[in-house]
């Protein structure tokens, strides 16, 4: 590549990188075709969506063969006007469809021949072809779908294991995750950026809850996003586009929304896999239509992973709305998807309201919890072992066909089955070289296979559990306290919603300053969050007050708290910061504690607060068991547990922090090393601003 490019005004820089590609900053809205005359060998590292490396391919003057990973991007794309005549391989085998290939290959008007198929239908051409197609180029668009679905993966390599011995491809994508192959790492990479990224808006709601099991944070999310939904549809005139890979959730929101009378069946489209009758009669159910004049077919679309990449969109008035859960693999959508999934609307600020609902997760709700840590030396050793366990199954498989003279069932579907698990990571692979590639592949008897490692499958999962542990699993850390000689470990959780947010910016999104508030709607039940309750209790009680409807109103025991609180407070603090110190508290005990608070401005009342601050002094190291005694003794004469006894160390903690600071340290001169705490007086509710008095005049 160098030397192609002298002096281009829509360059800002160009400068090698370590691969020996070339790294480009361009001006915002170039088009690649206005940087390169044609792509080059290797990995095109795109950075923005909508940048017309397709169209650049289609364009050039050389014979292409473009790989798709989705039909819906081959019918759209191959319908466009380009400088030479594109074929269109995406129709099953038939005599009509042979002779109308024969004429596009032998039509002489056609200098340069442009194919244009899905990954499943490259066998096909590659034997049509037969030795010519050593002539053309392949380009693999969307490379990162292909190497995240398990359905293309298989196909994808061989199409790769024919590029790599061709030496004549280009692997193409606005939202790589790097390969693990050796061969593919050793390709030049050519990076290309804007030279001012444009910030869109995007309004995350990201619940994280330690103590919520995660089928609870799961339905709390989906309410949100259920209530955002019929918001949307009631107060925007804009077509929604909703993101949700998973087609059963797809239909039990479709159903939640016309139960609900929100919508009708009709004007709901389904934009999902057809690969399936239970998809297509889901499809049937509600509009059928599809994706039409680059346009969204009715008011209400959904679309799982099958329409995450590849289409365009010219929408001037849209509504994204994208649901991602760290529950299941494949519910689990990433920054990257959520970047080709913004990127699908071409027009520029046509996206003009975009959310993402999603919640954490903790480690011990994780089966799989192991993997969060594995490099990719891991994943490739693992995928080593794979091979040695596949080619012992093959051998056996092998003595057993024998036997039953080659036509063994069993044989082959039980080798089907082992291939098709997710964590083997071995595969099927031809043996050929760009000489003999064609009598492997056109010759059944010279069609010889190995198993080889599947680092198509090695990226993905490496890339998800990367992912997964960065952006969705809380961090544990660990204190050590020593209880009569033994160590005992309290594990404290922090949660990760401020990573997710901060990488969406790295992606180009930023949060709105005012974020759009809608009614809270519940179709799946739910147990609701300490936040969520005292939000709703403190609204509640709001406006009871300014319709002076409180003797009226029976207010439960959390409303209760908060009428006091906001009582008391009055003559204290101003309404403003006793409402965010509200909204801030994690428990109903400290909403209590805010109450001593806020009616004397300290903790005067006879109760466990003052019981533990009258035992406990300020800059004093205790023990463990010591905490536990005042703790314990203070919960029992407030007569808070019909069980009399010791608290747990936890438990005791807890409230102990509730009215102090805490050090964990070493005990001065101790022989042992003995871990003890000291106290600190603690300013637990700084958020509290008081009321500036006015100056009496004379």
């Amino acid at each position: 590549m160098k030397g192609i490019v002298k002096k281009n005004p829509n360059i800002i820089s160009q400068e090698d990188n370590k691969t020996g590609g070339i790294d480009y900053v361009i001006k915002n809205g170039t088009w690649l075709s206005k940087v390169l005359p044609f792509l080059p060998n290797g990995i095109i590292n795109k950075g923005v969506t909508g940048i017309g490396a397709t169209t650049m391919e289609l364009n050039c003057d050389r014979n292409s063969i473009v790989i798709q990973p989705l039909k819906i991007t081959v019918d759209q794309k191959s319908m466009g006007t380009y400088d030479h005549k594109v074929f269109a391989y995406n129709r099953k085998k038939s005599t009509i469809f042979t002779n109308e290939l024969m004429s596009y290959l032998n039509d002489s008007s056609v200098k340069f021949k442009k194919f244009i198929l899905v990954i499943d239908r490259l066998e096909d051409l590659i034997d049509f072809l037969g030795n010519k197609v050593k002539d053309y180029f392949f380009l693999f668009d969307e490379i990162d779908y292909m190497q995240g679905s398990s359905s293309y993966r298989n196909k994808m390599e061989i199409g790769l294991d024919l590029g790599k011995a061709l030496d004549n491809f280009a692997l193409v994508s606005a939202t790589q995750i790097g390969f693990s192959d050796p061969t593919l790492k050793k390709l030049k990479t050519y990076n290309f950026s804007y030279q001012k990224q444009e910030l869109r808006s995007i309004q995350t709601y990201y619940l994280s809850a330690v103590n919520l099991k995660k089928n609870k944070k799961e339905k709390a999310t989906l309410n949100q996003l259920f209530s955002c939904i019929c918001y949307m549809l009631s107060e925007s005139k804009s077509k929604i586009l909703v993101a949700v890979n998973n087609v059963n959730l797809i239909k039990e929101l479709s159903e939640a929304l016309i139960k609900a009378d929100k919508i009708s069946n009709n004007n709901i489209t389904l934009l999902i896999s057809d690969n399936n009758l239970s998809n297509n009669l889901s499809i049937q159910k509600y509009s059928g239509l599809q994706i039409s004049d680059n346009q969204l077919p009715t008011r209400l679309n959904f679309i799982t992973s099958a329409y995450f990449n590849g289409y365009d969109l010219k929408e001037k008035d849209l509504c994204l709305i994208i649901y991602s859960s760290p529950n299941y693999i494949t519910n689990l959508i990433t920054a990257n998807e959520i970047k080709q999934i913004y990127g699908r609307n071409r027009i520029k600020n046509g996206t003009t309201n975009f959310f993402v609902f999603t919640h954490d997760i903790i480690e011990d709700d994780l089966k799989d919890a192991e993997l969060l840590s594995s490099t990719e030396e891991d994943w490739v050793e693992r995928g080593e072992s794979c091979v040695e366990i596949q080619d012992c199954i093959d051998k056996h498989l092998h003595k057993l066909s024998i036997k039953r003279k080659n036509n063994d069932y069993f044989s082959k579907f039980f080798k089907e089955q082992t291939e098709s698990l997710e964590f083997n990571l071995s595969r099927s692979k031809y043996i050929f070289t760009k000489e003999t590639f064609l009598e492997v592949f056109f010759n059944t008897n010279k069609k010889q296979k190995m198993n080889s490692i599947s680092y198509l499958q090695i990226d993905h999962l490496r890339y998800y559990y990367s992912y997964l542990r960065e952006m969705y699993v809380m961090d544990k850390w660990e204190m050590e306290v020593e209880i009569k000689g033994e160590v005992s470990i309290e594990l404290f959780y922090l949660t990760v919603g401020n990573r997710f947010t901060k990488l969406l910016l790295e992606f180009g999104f930023t949060e709105v300053e005012n974020k759009i508030k809608w009614p809270h709607l519940i179709y799946k039940p739910e147990k609701t969050t300490h936040h969520i309750k005292i939000t709703e209790a403190l609204n509640e009680v709001e406006t009871a007050l300014k319709t002076k409807t409180t003797e009226k109103i029976k207010f439960n025991s959390l409303q209760q708290i908060v009428f006091n609180i906001i009582t008391a407070s009055k003559q204290l603090y101003t309404i403003k910061s006793t409402r965010e110190t509200i909204l801030s508290i994690t428990s109903k005990n400290k909403l209590v504690l805010l109450y001593e608070f806020v009616k004397d401005g300290d903790f005067k009342k006879t109760n466990k607060y003052l019981l533990i601050k009258g035992k406990l002094k300020e800059k004093q190291p205790y023990t463990i068991e010591e905490l536990i005694d005042v703790a314990s003794n203070a919960s029992n004469a407030a007569n808070e547990t019909s069980q009399k006894g010791k608290m747990t160390r936890i438990g005791a903690l807890q409230l102990v922090r509730l009215v102090f600071k805490t050090e964990l340290v070493h005990k001065q001169g101790s022989k042992t090393g003995e871990k003890i705490y000291v106290l600190e007086k603690q300013n637990t509710f700084n958020t509290l601003s008081k009321v500036k008095k006015k100056k009496v005049q004379n």
